[in-house]
């Protein structure tokens, strides 16, 4: 008898050099430290991976059974105070990423566990830091605020992110502790509330658990459950006619966690992405989450009008002069762990001046996000990282 892998998982973040550098730390659910102690099984952190092992038999089946819809839930959160001042992440107070087997695609020989970015489509509006996909799988950035009519081919309107899938919105579900909090839309005096289980990834229709009808004053536009019985877990939430799918814990204070990690044991995904094979052997599936940094225009702002121009040796970003020696860069940039050596200024502080006398600075420094102010620029309100140059 040994243990080998029954899954395991990757967090990668694309403000490393080598998308391995952020740290994190997961804790298994209640109901996930039951299924861990029934199966058998242990799990092991790493750095950025968390592994999950079991114990089989000689032929590499789980020695012992694993049942079907078993389901294997860690809360999650990075180490690293800083991780949300880098990393393109609006999670606002309720809702948190959630992330499953059941969402998962294959990208580049990766199986990602979060949600497939939608194809892209020129009819559509798109707003900064949003992730489209072309039909060859190509994930492209918004780059700034987009009417219909944008195309995937102008380089100031979409950033071409090669064949990745991010973490995003798609990939948000709203999280509660004790009383949750649904809103309640029209607004109204009168307030049915309808609580059923949901697994997440739609093979069961799910039951119905609890149910409320609350008479107000005046129209309201949330509303509070007072159910408090419910065990962790997600649910389906119908008030007034309008499905709300959560996940309710009473026991979790949410600011503490930045999601949910859920692997489900089901025979009907597809074969890539399930704990066993046909044959209940282990197929020992390697997920993958990835994490897009934040991006911010860029500035450089010199003393004096001895810096004559300001560029990038590899034309990759493009810097506009937009007032007495300041120069800002045309679309946003991405943040970044390594510094990027190959912005570079023309000087010449002779008076008049002399072109023979000019010579160029290179290895300037370059804007992080430890202060970063705000700035409108193509009709996008984005980021604004400054350095101020000594010259």
């Amino acid at each position: 008898m040994k243990y080998k892998v029954l899954f395991s998982i990757e967090f990668l973040h694309d403000y490393y050099n080598d998308g391995r550098g952020a740290k994190f730390e997961w804790q298994p659910t209640p109901a996930c430290k039951q299924l861990l102690q029934d199966t058998g099984a242990l799990y092991k952190i790493w750095n950025h991976e968390l592994f999950v092992f079991v114990k089989v038999d000689l032929e590499d089946k789980p020695f012992t059974q694993i049942a079907e819809n078993s389901l294997f839930e860690f809360y999650w959160q990075p180490i690293d105070s800083q991780f949300f001042a880098y990393t393109q992440i609006d999670l606002g107070s309720k809702n948190r990423f959630y992330f499953h087997n059941g969402s998962a695609h294959e990208q580049d020989g990766k199986k990602y566990i979060t949600a497939r970015h939608s194809l892209f489509a020129s009819g559509n509006t798109y707003t900064l830091g949003q992730f489209v996909r072309n039909a060859g799988g190509t994930c492209f950035e918004a780059l700034r605020n987009l009417a219909a009519g944008s195309s995937l081919a102008n380089a100031q309107q979409w950033a071409d992110r090669g064949a990745v899938s991010y973490a995003d919105a798609a990939s948000h579900k709203s999280c509660y502790g004790a009383f949750p909090i649904l809103p309640v839309d029209p607004p109204s005096a009168t307030v049915v509330a309808e609580v059923h289980t949901h697994d997440g990834d739609g093979q069961a229709a799910g039951i119905m658990v609890y149910t409320e009808n609350k008479e107000y004053e005046s129209p309201v536009t949330e509303h509070q459950l007072s159910w408090t019985t419910f065990t962790p877990g997600q649910y389906r939430v119908v008030v007034n006619g309008t499905d709300h799918i959560i996940y309710a814990d009473p026991s979790r204070e949410w600011y503490n966690h930045a999601g949910l990690l859920a692997i489900c044991h089901y025979t009907n995904l597809d074969a890539a992405f399930r704990l066993l094979n046909d044959d209940g052997v282990l197929q020992s599936p390697h997920y993958t989450v990835r994490f897009a940094p934040r991006t911010a225009i860029w500035r450089y702002q010199a003393r004096t009008d001895s810096v004559k121009g300001l560029a990038d040796e590899t034309n990759a970003i493009a810097f506009d002069e937009t007032g007495f020696a300041q120069f800002t860069s045309r679309t946003p940039v991405r943040m970044s762990q390594e510094a990027y050596p190959h912005v570079t200024l023309e000087y010449n502080n002779t008076n008049p001046p002399d072109p023979d006398k000019k010579f160029t600075i290179k290895n300037l420094p370059v804007p992080n996000g430890s202060r970063l102010g705000k700035i409108n620029q193509n009709d996008t309100d984005y980021l604004l990282a400054t350095t101020n140059l000594q010259y």
